[in-house]
């Protein structure tokens, strides 16, 4: 099943805009190791953050996730 989605690219360019550095109120390894890889991110992911109006260095709604097999 496909989903669409609509995006106000302009409203969360403008709340990007408003946070702060992920480092500058979280400074511990993680958050470093975070920003660090932004900069190794595949250019489909930059440009697919990029045509949301996402910056990934800021502090937002974008997370990891990560699978855990159950044993």
């Amino acid at each position: 099943m496909e989903r669409l989605q609509r995006v106000d690219i302009n409203k969360t360019k403008a709340y990007y805009e408003k946070q702060s550095l992920i480092t500058e109120e979280w400074d511990s390894d993680l958050e470093q190791n975070y920003d660090l890889a932004c900069e190794t991110f595949p250019h489909e992911v930059k440009d697919f953050f990029n045509s949301l109006g996402i910056d990934p260095h800021k502090q937002g709604k974008v997370n990891q996730y990560k699978e855990i097999q159950l044993r």
